[in-house]
């Protein structure tokens, strides 16, 4: 306790230098507390999902498309893998459908699950109310069972506890109701948040289809077994696949993915860069204040010398100086904590309201104890860190001389070097950061630029599922689309109508394989990959495509005539450069109708996220394509102004066209860009405000060490100044050593900024990773950032009077 309190007494003789310590600290630790306290969340608490350490996920692959081309798994390959992989204690599918659930006289149209019946059990679910399908009530009297979500529930039931043991119907099947899931249940899948779960059968499997990739297939691994050994099992199994199923299966193979990465995807990546970007703050506000605590080592260097001339041992030294940098970093770590909490919630609002649902599956980011232990933790380090460095310095002392000089003296050499090079490497650090944040804003100029095609804001967009037996009939499934289309064009603002497989928002892993007619390749062998998308005639035109060649699709391109179809110019690029792709052939892996004539080309749409890119298209009518799904998206080009139609004009439509239906997705495709790219915009905006404060930091270090040296020089320019040096002459010699110091900070900054800006990946778009403007330009304004830090020093040591400044001697 006496060695605390003679810290804190001796801090307490220089309280400006104690509280500029305590507050760089606290802010660059609350910076990093923020962060962490998101790589927490997401990366390291443990999920709400049973034993999440062996759950995984598989998919489909094509082998020449890889893992981008992924897709969900078929169901004769899930009844493969259920039979043949040994490595997983148990195995448990899932598929998406619509539903029309009715109460009474309200209908609603839903996103439900099918589920097998060891989904819920596999992820350790239980109900808020009754109880989740398990094996042994899947099915009751015959009759299915389902559990609602907390939503439906309280929504359609009015918050009934007498639902468990009914029977409710959806569309025409009697479902029995066994539970409802808790409020705040999300189901970990990345899909639109399903409204119930009914209970998916195995006589429901179809042990030899293989061309609906619709199923997500969840897999528990064995106790022991390596997500190596299980991956190696599934190649086996693909690879046996191949052999028995060569159409099917030749260019298919599965990879697993624990739950957590499937979650997260390449947002696990960003936030590991965001806290490698915030430890580089706390790394400059190190430096900063060991600059500082260098300089007060080399003004006590007489104290010192006059305690160990009387004897003291050097580990009571090492005691005192320990207390005197706890009291700064563990004050330092509470206003840190502070700080972070009021910050959080500004923090937590980067994420964007539509967050995807895979992430809304992961604990909110919070302060907990591991993030405050990691913040305490952190702070020890420091303060071990910051008692070396003047216990360092007096084991370099010589007592007689520094005795004998006392005050006079200017300093300790090699703590006059490391407090230079500790200014230098707090510029290195802060231009780094500078130039990655420039990096990232080009990035996101560049992404706004996207022209994506398409007057994207004169449109809206929804999706119509048809499901009973009245529309088992492709014919007059395609009838209703039809008539739909028609009935919404009448509307006043609405310019045109597309109906279309999807437009703004592709569907993963929809990219099929192709072949060209007279390339030697089976479809089973082709490396060429494109997105088929089936379309009604006129949508082509209705949207804005412009025919850069031969004709659009028509009303005669049905069944019994010549397969046609369009191709998007990128593909007549790349697969025809040079001449022209009318009248060529190709066969689409996915497209029944055999060969299929290009008959014209129009121009390329840009896909979404934070690496757009032209996607390759095929555009096939609905009734030559031949679609698997009962479902089509509408587009709606609409004149802007009040008069513009929204999603209850389109519910009417289509509500007098089938009382029973209900429109779903609807979302305009501009504020589907706007939203693809949220995961760029986030990281943007952290790794901006880190480079500020970082520069802030760095300037902040140049003026105090430039100050520093300034003061233990006075003697010196005082007898400048009486040899004849003029004011001039002492502001420069002062910038030009300040120079120095910069410039070796700006060159090992480049370099360090060469390796940061490397591990922006994926997130910098049409921006290359080193831009020799964003370079240049960031040195140029962190030079006159520093040249202005200096200045004032500067300007102290040209106005020395002589006089004044020798009158010490």
């Amino acid at each position: 306790m006496n060695t605390l309190a003679l810290g804190f007494r001796s801090l307490r003789r220089t309280p400006l230098l104690a509280l500029t310590i305590i507050a760089t600290l606290g802010i660059a630790l609350a910076a990093t507390a923020l962060v962490f306290s998101f790589l927490n969340s997401f990366l390291l608490r443990p999920l709400p999902y049973g034993d999440t350490s062996r759950l995984f996920v598989v998919f489909e692959q094509s082998l020449k498309g890889g893992r981008e081309n992924s897709t969900r798994v078929t169901y004769g390959n899930v009844v493969a893998l259920q039979e043949r992989a040994s490595v997983f204690a148990r195995t448990g599918i899932f598929r998406n459908e619509s539903a029309t659930f009715r109460a009474g006289d309200a209908t609603e149209t839903a996103f439900i699950q099918r589920v097998t019946a060891d989904i819920f059990p596999m992820m350790g679910v239980r109900a808020a109310l009754g109880t989740v399908i398990t094996p042994a009530n899947s099915e009751i009297g015959g009759i299915r069972t389902i559990v609602l979500s907390d939503s439906l529930w309280r929504r359609r039931f009015g918050a009934d506890p007498g639902i468990v043991g009914r029977t409710i119907t959806l569309d025409t099947t009697p479902f029995h109701v066994v539970g409802v899931l808790p409020a705040d249940f999300v189901v970990p899948s990345g899909d639109d948040n399903p409204q119930a779960w009914a209970a998916l059968l195995r006589s429901d499997y179809q042990p030899n289809e293989r061309t609906q990739r619709r199923h997500h297939f969840w897999g528990e691994l064995k106790p022991g077994v390596s997500p190596s050994a299980a991956q190696a099992e599934l190649d086996a199994v693909a690879a046996a696949l191949r052999t028995e199923f060569p159409r099917e299966n030749a260019d298919r193979g599965f990879y697993a993915q624990s739950l957590r990465d499937h979650l997260l995807g390449s947002f696990g990546r960003q936030l590991l860069f965001l806290q490698g970007a915030v430890l580089l703050v706390l790394v400059v506000a190190c430096f900063n204040c060991l600059c500082l605590l260098i300089a007060r080592a080399i003004q006590r260097r007489r104290e010192l010398a006059v305690r160990l001339a009387l004897g003291a041992a050097r580990r009571h030294l090492l005691m005192q100086l320990l207390a005197e940098s706890l009291w700064l970093a563990l004050p330092a770590a509470a206003l840190a904590l502070g700080l972070a909490a009021a910050a959080l919630p500004a923090g937590a609002s980067l994420f964007p309201g539509f967050i995807q649902a895979s992430l809304q599956t992961l604990p909110p980011p919070r302060l907990d104890v591991t993030v405050a232990t990691a913040v305490v933790g952190a702070a020890v380090a420091i303060a071990l860190t910051f008692s070396a460095i003047p216990l360092l310095q007096s084991r370099k002392l010589n007592l007689e001389s520094t005795l004998r000089e006392g005050g006079r003296s200017a300093g300790s050499p090699s703590g006059a070097r490391a407090a230079r090079w500790l200014a230098s490497g707090q510029v290195a650090v802060a231009l780094a950061l500078l130039i990655s944040a420039a990096l990232l804003l080009r990035s996101q100029r560049e992404l706004q630029r996207v022209d994506p095609g398409l007057p994207v804001t004169e449109f809206d967009q929804f999706r119509v599922g048809l499901r009973g037996e009245a529309f088992r009939d492709p014919a007059r499934r395609v009838q209703f689309f039809e008539r739909l289309r028609d009935e919404i064009a009448t509307l006043p603002g609405v310019r045109g109508v597309g109906v279309a497989s999807f437009l703004f928002s592709q569907p993963p892993g929809g990219y099929q394989g192709f072949t060209q007619e007279g390339d030697g390749l089976e479809i089973a062998d082709t490396p060429k990959r494109a997105l088929p998308n089936f379309v009604l005639p006129g949508s082509m035109e209705a949207l804005g495509f412009r025919l850069l060649e031969g004709r659009l699709l028509a009303e005669t391109d049905i069944l019994g005539r010549p397969p046609a179809v369009l191709i998007s110019a990128s593909l007549a690029a790349k697969y025809w450069p040079g001449q022209s792709a009318l009248g060529k052939r190709v066969r689409i892996e996915t497209v029944a109708a055999g060969w299929l004539e290009v008959v014209g080309v129009v121009s390329d749409l840009m896909g979404v996220g934070n690496q757009p890119r032209v996607v390759d298209t095929f555009y096939l009518t609905i009734s030559q394509g031949n679609p698997p799904g009962l479902g089509m998206g509408y587009i709606v080009r609409t004149t802007a102004g009040l008069g513009r139609p929204d999603g209850r004009a389109f519910q009417q439509v289509l509500s007098r066209l089938d009382p029973n239906m209900q429109l779903f997705a609807h979302l305009a495709p501009s504020e589907i860009y706007a939203r693809s790219a949220w995961q760029s915009r986030f990281v943007t905006q952290l790794v901006g405000g880190f480079a500020l404060l970082a520069v802030a930091l760095a300037l902040g270090g140049i003026y105090a060490v430039n100050s520093f040296f300034v003061e233990r020089r006075i003697h010196e320019f005082g007898i400048r100044s009486a040899l004849g040096a003029s004011g001039s002459n002492l502001l420069q010699l002062v910038l030009r050593d300040s120079l120095r110091l910069t410039a070796f900070g700006l060159g090992l900054g480049l370099v360090l900024a060469f390796g940061v800006s490397r591990g922006l990946g994926r997130l910098l778009y049409n921006v290359a990773a080193v831009d020799p403007a964003v370079y240049g330009v960031g040195a140029l304004l962190m030079t006159i950032a520093c040249v202005v830090a200096s200045l004032l020093p500067a300007r102290r040591a040209a106005k020395v009077n002589p006089i004044v400044a020798l009158r010490t001697d």
